[in-house]
């Protein structure tokens, strides 16, 4: 989809037209017609529906350094009164103020603005990051993004600091509600996977820390970088699984917080414990599972659980 065809698009639901040609009346600066108003109406335009079906209010965007609520107030009923006739809500928001409440609202900061097209590029959807404002005879168009999202049909979360995938799921299912073509792409896990988890240990205990976690436990030790090694300490790892020993001159062993291993042979595993005079404590209370703890020859708790 190109720029031209889009303002097309747009200009066939006839509240845009409307909001479009009254926009530069309303006195605001920075002004933008923004998001769904504008996607919505494009998706409409490709599955033939009506230019303004599903789409429940314009949002008018503007940046006004007046962040007082009296002047951003005076723009709302300027607004009321210059759309009176149109059939949908416009709502009217200053984006030189939105961080003064955002936080009280939903519970995460929101930095300040510069500009109102910042604003755009905080949008919970990259489908939804798009505006555009008439200038002189024409349109500006403001599409970080590019069209490709909303010519797909395609609903994908703009990861910003801002973002709350409540929302996100929300909005996700009204829009695959009233437009079912449209795709919902969910956000990526930020993280698949532990790479290692460290525990802390007394200096000079390495051939302590072997016996338990190779000759007891079956872990195989691991070579640590050249650097590394004249710290002490040692790596072990079970297949993918690494546990890191580091050292702490004013070791304090970890009794509370514990790495928790999923065993292929709990049974076994506990037998070898006790059998090396270890303190095996079997607990039954854990959500779902059978469980025990032993702590290491420092004092680090384990937590052990069948696979």
């Amino acid at each position: 989809m190109t720029e031209t065809e889009f303002v097309a698009a747009v200009r066939s639901n006839a509240n845009n037209e409307a909001i479009l040609t009254r926009l530069p009346a309303l006195g605001l600066p920075d002004a933008w017609l923004v998001a769904s108003a504008l996607f919505q109406t494009v998706w409409n335009v490709m599955t033939k529906r009506d230019p303004s079906h599903g789409i429940k209010d314009y949002d008018i965007i503007y940046f006004d350094v007046d962040t007082s609520w009296d002047a951003e107030d005076g723009a709302i009923e300027r607004a009321r009164a210059l759309f009176a006739n149109l059939p949908a809500p416009i709502d009217v928001r200053n984006q030189a103020r939105v961080h003064l409440w955002y936080e009280e609202k939903f519970g995460v900061p929101y930095p300040p603005l510069t500009r109102a097209t910042d604003a755009i590029d905080r949008f919970l959807s990259r489908n939804a990051q798009v505006g555009i404002r008439p200038s002189g005879s024409g349109y500006v168009v403001y599409a970080p993004h590019g069209f490709d999202d909303i010519v797909e049909m395609r609903v994908r979360p703009n990861r910003t600091p801002n973002f709350r995938q409540d929302l996100f799921a929300r909005k996700s299912r009204r829009l695959k509600s009233l437009w079912p073509e449209s795709t919902i792409v969910k956000m990526a896990a930020p993280f698949i996977a532990f790479d290692h988890v460290q525990l802390a240990m007394p200096p000079d205990r390495e051939g302590d820390a072997r016996a338990f976690y190779v000759s007891v436990c079956g872990m195989t030790e691991l070579p640590k970088p050249a650097e590394l090694t004249k710290r002490g300490g040692a790596w072990f790892a079970s297949g993918e699984l690494q546990l890191h020993l580091g050292v702490e001159p004013d070791f304090r062993p970890s009794a509370k917080a514990h790495p928790a291993l999923r065993c292929a042979d709990l049974d076994g595993l506990l037998g070898r414990l006790r059998t090396a005079g270890y303190d095996v404590r079997e607990d039954a209370s854990g959500p779902g599972s059978r469980r025990a703890f032993v702590n290491d020859p420092f004092g680090n708790r384990i937590e052990l659980i069948p696979a």
